[in-house]
Formats: C-alpha cells, structure tokens, sequence
C-alpha cells in the first residue's frame, strides 16, 4: 500500500519500479482553463473533490477515480491519486487471492493481518465451491480481473471508505476496501468482495 510519500513498495524489483512510476505519475492534471488554479473541485456541501484516471494494463480504457473528502488540506492531490492506484492494485490483487491465483502473501504489506486471514478463509470457501461447480470454476479462475471504477471518501484524516467496480469475464464484482493510517502507511484493514 502506498504510504505517505505516495511509495508503494511491493513485491518484486521490476514490479515495485513499475509501481512506483505509475503512483508517482498523476495522469490527472487539473486545466487551467477549469479556473481552480490547480485546486479540486468542490462538492454543492463544499467538500473537495479529487479526480483523476488509474492506468492498467488489462483495462482497454483508463480507470477513473473519484475521491471526497470530508476536510480539505489533509493530504495532496497527489497522495488521493497514489492512494487510487494503490487501492485499484489491491483490489485486483484481492480478487485473485479469493480465486485462487495467487497466494495471500503478495498482499502481506498492504494488508493488516486479521484482514489477509480473512481472505484466506474466503478464498478456501470458494474454493470449496468452485471443486463442485466446474462452470463456476470456469468462469472465476481463469478470466482475467479487470477494473473498471474507484470511488472512495477521505472520512477523516486517518480512514478512508474505496469501492471498486470490477469485472471477471461477464460478471460485474464490486470490491469494498477500508483503509486505515497506522504510522505512515496507509493499511487496508477491510477488503470484501461481492
């Protein structure tokens, strides 16, 4: 997970080096001609509003993101674009542990404890599920996962609520991701899946 630097640093030297370029890179730069002078936009509650695009690899289009704020000057824009990507990455991520593709500990660093137990137990769950339903296996293990919107709200200067819109195959998922600030580090503390 990305900390407050913006830094996300996980797994692999050529998979961290890519991380770090695209959480440092702010795909969304506000236009002069949008008369903010470079500061978001404000919701009609005159909350701040940041905006921007993840790109992925697998998604034919890049990813929006819409992020709310409930106090302004809490972090920059872009820490709110870092902290998209970053929660873009675990969600995906999520979803091929819960599947099956991919072993729980390529989320250790981004993930609180309890939280990466809890996946496990869903992931053996589907698992389960997946051993008596070959179609279903079909369709959840072998499609890639592709995201398709993040929206999320700053709730307070030390938590943040993220919904993410993905897609395996034909079926639309919607992964639910609370992060916390323990120390520097923005943890996930919640990842659900539905």
């Amino acid at each position: 997970m990305a900390n407050a630097d913006g830094d996300g640093r996980c797994g692999p030297n050529s998979e961290r080096d890519a991380w770090e370029t695209e959480t440092r890179r702010n795909a969304y730069a506000p236009s002069a001609a949008d008369g903010t002078g470079g500061r978001p936009r404000l919701t009609d509650q005159n909350l701040p509003v940041y905006e921007g695009v993840v790109h992925v690899e697998l998604g034919a289009e890049p990813v929006p993101y819409r992020i709310i704020a409930t106090a302004d000057d809490v972090m920059e824009e872009r820490e709110f674009h870092a902290l998209a990507v970053s929660t873009c990455r675990v969600a995906c991520l999520a979803a091929d542990v819960i599947r099956g593709k991919l072993a729980s500990s390529a989320l250790k660093r981004a993930v609180t404890a309890p939280c990466l137990k809890r996946l496990e137990t869903l992931a053996y769950l589907i698992d389960n599920q997946m051993r008596r339903n070959i179609e279903l296996r079909a369709r959840m293990r072998y499609l890639p996962v592709i995201p398709h919107d993040v929206s999320g709200m700053l709730v307070s200067e030390t938590s943040m609520e993220m919904v993410v819109k993905l897609s395996i195959g034909g079926t639309v998922y919607w992964s639910t991701i609370r992060l916390k600030r323990i120390g520097c580090r923005w943890m996930c503390v919640v990842v659900d899946m539905g």
